[in-house]
């Protein structure tokens, strides 16, 4: 799924991250989520979570570029799994969790 937020990239990680984390309680509280959980415990792994991947793209022209922007940040977050993953384009493109850029506005 591609998400097109109209506005600054820290709108669109808080959304992500909003979305990632609703999906985490859901699986969590809710009992129809039961089977779900069961899946997970059995491979040892989480199972039903959400990894999002955020790029700032308002200075892009080509729509593919754009697309495999995003697609770089959602594959990093896969690799880690319920995570929210952002190109950091004050960093030199380098993909950044949610985690770090929330301690760094903590920091500040």
């Amino acid at each position: 799924i591609l998400v097109a937020v109209p506005g600054p990239l820290h709108t669109g990680v808080l959304l992500a991250e909003r979305l990632r984390h609703a999906q985490e309680q859901q699986l969590a509280t809710r009992e129809t989520m039961a089977g779900v959980r069961r899946v997970g415990a059995d491979h040892g792994q989480p199972c039903g979570t959400l990894s999002v991947g955020v790029a700032e793209v308002t200075t892009v022209t080509d729509l593919g570029k754009a697309v495999e922007r995003t697609d770089r940040a959602l594959y990093a977050a896969k690799q880690r799994r319920n995570l929210v993953v952002f190109i950091d384009a004050s960093r030199g493109d380098v993909c950044t969790t949610y985690e770090d850029y929330r301690r760094r506005l903590q920091s500040t």
